[in-house]
């Protein structure tokens, strides 16, 4: 009864995580006002043992009650609760900085990112190795049913790094640190639209045979969590920009691969379907514009393609972008040097 409760609450958590990323909104459940174990692991509870689980990662806290270890028996819902609290207040600093004078803004952006960055590390250290990315976990993830919290695990961990990359406010950073950035954006974005090809098809192309064993009573391995299409567009509207045209191929590879998981969302909800006739105009735009048929896009000397305007407008505008809020020049460049500094 205890356990059950227990996610009964952190079930409220990931919700109230969840319910405003369309729109932006904050959430309402403050991570310091947060005293609760983590949810503990499928066998502990199936057993009736008493789990000692850490208590979730409260700053409050005495460290030594938060502390994890590979022997921590909890619940790949606890991975998800931990990487959504970084979410949740990466959403709530860039929705705040809009307002943010530019006297003080490079200084504390500097250090939100360095923290930022070292909780995003710290928290992929602690995943055991059944949750890490691959092809062989997601086949695993798909045959003993727990698909829907890995996509949700690995979707929401590059959304988080593509906004934390991608809002900030241009005029006022270092040329170094906005190229850093929309290298980090554009190779988030890319990885998340690979996780979802990968989840997406069971064809022998695929990296694992595991996903063509399935029985046909099994569930699909198509992401059927609203959350999904959000991070398909997100990444769709990233990549899109533009970048140099060697890239130009791989980029249109992409994007047209995501439309299958967009075209199985669409059976579960409303809001794919939209997502998706978004995704598939911004192709047609970026086939156009790569047959120099128009539309706004940039060129030098066939070096280059990008579309000029985001698919959606996000808060503070190009003010707040470094995507579409940057010159052509600067982004071209910092993509076309992606291998020179790390991600």
């Amino acid at each position: 009864m205890i356990e059950c409760r227990r996610r009964t609450f952190w079930s409220g958590v990931l919700m109230d995580r969840y319910n405003g990323f369309c729109a932006g909104t904050l959430c309402v459940v403050h991570i310091e006002d947060i005293f609760l174990r983590l949810p503990c692991s499928r066998e502990a509870y199936e057993e009736g043992r008493k789990a000692v689980t850490p208590y979730f990662d409260n700053p409050e806290l005495d460290p030594e009650l938060t502390r994890h270890n590979p022997a921590s028996p909890l619940s790949p819902m606890a991975y998800l609760a931990l990487i959504s609290a970084i979410w949740g207040d990466i959403l709530a600093v860039t929705h705040r900085a809009v307002h943010r004078p530019s006297s003080i803004y490079a200084a504390t952006y500097d250090s939100f990112y360095a923290k930022a960055v070292a909780r995003v590390e710290a928290w992929t250290a602690l995943l055991p190795p059944h949750l890490r990315y691959s092809p062989e976990n997601t086949a695993r993830s798909i045959r003993d049913g727990y698909a829907g919290t890995f996509i949700s695990l690995h979707a929401l961990y590059h959304v988080t790094l593509m906004k934390l990359n991608r809002h900030a406010r241009p005029a006022v950073l270092p040329l170094a640190t906005i190229r850093r950035n929309i290298r980090a954006a554009n190779h988030h974005a890319l990885q998340l639209l690979d996780l979802m090809h990968v989840l997406s098809t069971s064809s022998p192309s695929s990296p694992s045979t595991a996903l063509q064993q399935r029985s046909a009573t099994e569930a699909p391995p198509a992401p059927t969590i609203p959350f999904a299409g959000y991070a398909i567009l997100t990444a769709v509207d990233i990549l899109s920009a533009g970048g140099p045209t060697a890239t130009l191929a791989a980029t249109i590879d992409a994007i047209a691969t995501s439309l299958a998981s967009l075209t199985q969302l669409a059976t579960f909800w409303a809001s794919a379907r939209a997502q998706q006739k978004s995704v598939e105009q911004r192709l047609a735009d970026i086939l156009a514009a790569s047959n120099d048929q128009g539309l706004g896009a940039r060129s030098s000397r066939g070096r280059y393609w990008g579309l000029p305007e985001p698919l959606e407008p996000v808060a503070g505008g190009r003010d707040e972008d470094l995507v579409y809020g940057v010159g052509w020049k600067v982004r071209f460049e910092a993509l076309s040097a992606r291998g020179e500094e790390g991600e």
